[in-house]
Parts: structure tokens; C-alpha cells; sequence
């Protein structure tokens, strides 16, 4: 099975990263895709994330199409009464009408091959979420300055735009719920299972400099919780994603620029190399989380994608 993934497009933030969209549709119908995942962080406003959504949809791509929100789409900037979970629903309503299965409200099964031999692989997702658990060694801030998301004059803009209606400690317990639940759910159905996540579920993951402000800032990637539901699942065998770092979830695409990244995936292991596009390698992601904690082992790979590779 072959499997493309991208995140933070940022559509809305400058014409170049619009102008991305049909470079990254002809990329994915030349790859032959099986499965085309959409990470999260297409845009802040709905309309935008919309029409990104029908351009994918009226290229009327040969492949299934999964969608996780980012951070950044969940802000409630479009009117003062919407909350971020109701942009959610909003979200996950327009991925249906766009040919998108929406991972955060359910997960997504594709038989890797027809027939009655066909191997079912489930796909679940969220969009993840923090609770400073990767806050960085070596300062002392507290929870309650995390919880202010700001320093030396600069703002997480989650504080300003992220709705959700409870501490970030809350909100990551109930998606990290959600992602056990969704694993539960199809158990007994498939034989493997990949985790698409915005938001990052190992240290390993995360590139700190040693500086501030930067430093402070990465206590928002993620949650060890995310991390530690995937290793307790024998099946979940790759998880997708985007942010700082590249795991086989992690083919990671940065604004203002993003390619395809392309995994094929062979047997039981993170396979965090076979992609056209490598961004930001943090020792290649601390080879690749020291090969999904150890479990797993790390098979031979190619740097680049070669067309008509077919993967697992």
C-alpha cells in the first residue's frame, strides 16, 4: 500500500503556498497513491480550507483521502461565538462533502488488495494535543506559565484563537480517549493499524536549540499520551503526521514550502524514509524514535521515491 502524506499547506498565509495546491495534486496522482492524507493545517479561516478541500475534490484523485485538523484550522477566528469544536464539526462536515473521510470522527478501513486475501488496514486519527509533557529540560517555568503560552514578547497563538473550552491537560486526555476508543473499535477487524496525528507523540521528535523563546515553545507539540496509546497497540505499525522532525508519521512538510511525502510500507516497522520530500530531520527524528521504541525492526530504505514502487 502506498500512502501520501502532507500537512501545514497554510493555503491562506501567502499566494506561494496556494499556488502549491495543483504542483501537490499532479504530484499525488504521479505517485499512484493508495491512500492521500491530509495532515492538518490547511487554513485558519473556511472559506479558504474549503475551496483547498474542493481542489482536491475536483481533481478527482484515483485514491482515498483521509483529513486530520491541524491547530491552526480549529482556531475560532471567523466569529466570536464559535468554538473550536464546533469548527471541528464544521470541518469534518466539508471534508464529507469534499470526498475526505474525516479521522477524527471515525476511522477509515481500505483492503490493501481485492479479493477475499485482501489485507484490511485501519486508519485512525486526531488531531492530538498538549500538555507540556515535552516542555524543555533544564528551566523551571510552571504549568500555569505554559498555560499563558507567552514569552519575552512572543504568543502561542492558540491562546488567542484555540476554543476549546477547558485547560490544554483536559483537552489532550479527551483526544488522547478518543484515539484508544477508535484503536478498541476496529481491533478485531484489521491487521495493522496507522495513526495519522497532527500534533507530535514523541520527545524525539521535537528539535530544541538550547534558547529561548524557542525552547518554550515546544511544550505545545504534542503529549507523551499520544506516544505511549501507539506503543501500547501491537497494531498500530506507522503513525502520519506533520510538526518539527520526521518519524514514518513524521514525513514532515514545512511551510511555506511542502511536497509529498510518499511511504511505502513494508512489514511491521516505521519506515520513516521512503518519501520525495525530508524536512527538518532531527537525527532522522533520532532514528526513527529509536525505531518506534524499540519494537520494531528498521528495514533498508531508499531516499527517494521512485514512481510505480509499489509499498507493503
Amino acid at each position: 500500500m502506498k500512502i501520501g502524506v502532507v500537512s501545514d499547506l497554510h493555503t491562506d498565509v501567502t499566494p506561494r503556498n496556494k499556488a502549491l495546491v495543483p504542483h501537490l495534486i499532479n504530484a499525488v496522482k504521479a505517485a499512484e497513491l493508495d491512500v492521500f492524507v491530509l495532515a492538518g493545517d490547511l487554513a485558519r479561516h473556511l472559506a479558504e480550507l474549503s475551496e483547498t478541500l474542493n481542489a482536491f475534490h475536483a481533481a478527482e484523485l484515483p485514491c482515498e483521502k483521509v483529513f486530520v485538523p491541524g491547530n491552526h484550522d480549529i482556531w475560532a477566528i471567523e466569529t466570536p461565538n464559535v468554538t473550536s469544536e464546533q469548527k471541528c464539526q464544521i470541518i469534518s462536515a466539508l471534508c464529507r462533502e469534499c470526498g475526505f473521510h474525516p479521522l477524527m470522527e471515525a476511522p477509515f478501513l481500505k483492503t490493501k488488495n481485492a479479493g477475499l486475501q485482501g489485507e484490511v488496514v485501519g486508519f485512525c486519527g486526531t488531531i492530538g494535543w498538549y500538555d507540556y509533557s515535552f516542555a524543555p529540560e533544564g528551566y523551571d517555568f510552571s504549568t500555569a506559565q505554559y498555560a499563558e503560552k507567552q514569552l519575552m514578547g512572543a504568543v502561542w497563538n492558540d491562546k488567542r484563537y484555540a476554543k476549546w473550552g477547558d485547560i490544554d491537560s483536559a483537552v489532550t486526555r479527551r483526544f488522547a480517549a478518543q484515539l484508544h476508543k477508535q484503536l478498541a473499535a476496529i481491533r478485531d477487524e484489521v491487521s495493522r493499524i496507522i495513526v495519522v496525528m497532527h500534533h507530535v507523540p514523541f520527545r524525539e521528535c521535537i528539535r530544541y536549540q538550547g534558547k529561548l523563546p524557542w525552547d518554550f515553545f515546544r511544550a505545545f507539540m504534542g503529549s507523551v499520551r499520544f506516544g505511549e496509546i501507539c506503543l501500547q497497540e501491537p497494531l498500530v505499525t506507522h503513525v502520519l503526521g506533520i510538526r518539527i522532525g520526521l518519524l514514518t508519521w513524521r514525513l514532515a512538510v514545512s511551510e511555506p514550502f511542502a511536497r509529498l511525502s510518499v511511504t511505502c510500507m513494508k512489514n511491521r516497522h516505521l519506515d520513516c524514509r521512503r518519501m520525495l520530500k525530508v524536512g527538518c530531520p532531527v537525527s532522522q527524528s533520532e532514528r526513527a524514535v529509536r525505531a518506534f521504541k524499540a519494537r520494531l525492526p528498521v528495514s533498508p530504505w531508499s531516499a527517494r521515491f521512485r514512481p510505480g514502487r509499489r509499498g507493503f
